[in-house]
């Protein structure tokens, strides 16, 4: 195997690390009202098409492809099999997360009706709230077989349970926006870097 085979997988996890911020950070000054110098959630999501909500999608895209490459990795590095059940449900929950965010956003800016609030509301509370589920299984299963796996991905589930329970408790679930970018640079370090142990081909 050579050690370039995941250089793709890490360019995307550094990728996701610089854009999620930035896409967050449009998205807040979009939610600010300057006139009255207030924030309102509600302007988060409105009827306008632009550069942040296709950089949402790329997000959502980049985020598939990096959990299908943790899950390769693991079986080509470690012949670890154990997380395929989990990953396979976060690649599930994104598609559902950033597609069905994407989707609503073109219907709200070509539907003379625009979208109802609460639609994306409950999208986005039952997707974090399975999030947060499939996080902290997923870390918990890492941090079981820790003697298994190298001191970055230890350091990657740790990252992934404390994440996991922000996500859970949802009042505190924006702080996701601060930890998911360490998340990821985590996992581009992962892809990076020379495995630790005998390749099992």
């Amino acid at each position: 195997m050579k050690n370039n085979d995941y250089l793709l997988p890490g360019i995307a996890a550094i990728t996701v690390a610089i854009l999620s911020p930035i896409y967050w950070l449009m998205e807040f000054s979009r939610g600010f009202d300057f006139n009255s110098q207030s924030y309102s959630a509600e302007n988060l999501f409105v009827s306008e098409m632009g550069i942040p909500s296709f950089m949402f999608l790329l997000i959502g895209f980049l985020s598939i492809y990096i959990y299908y490459g943790l899950m390769k990795l693991l079986h080509d590095h470690y012949n670890y099999k154990k997380l395929d059940v989990f990953v396979t449900m976060v690649i599930f929950i994104c598609i559902i997360f950033y597609l069905g965010t994407f989707l609503l956003e073109v219907y709200s800016y070509w539907s003379e009706e625009g979208i109802n609030q609460s639609i994306i509301t409950w999208l986005w509370v039952f997707c974090l709230i399975t999030f947060g589920i499939i996080d902290i299984l997923l870390a918990v299963v890492l941090i079981k077989d820790r003697e298994e796996l190298s001191g970055y991905l230890k350091a990657f589930a740790i990252v992934n349970l404390v994440m996991g329970v922000f996500e859970l408790t949802l009042f505190m679930s924006y702080m996701v926006i601060f930890i998911f970018p360490v998340v990821a640079a985590l996992l581009a370090i992962i892809f990076l870097k020379r495995p630790e142990t005998i390749e099992i081909v």
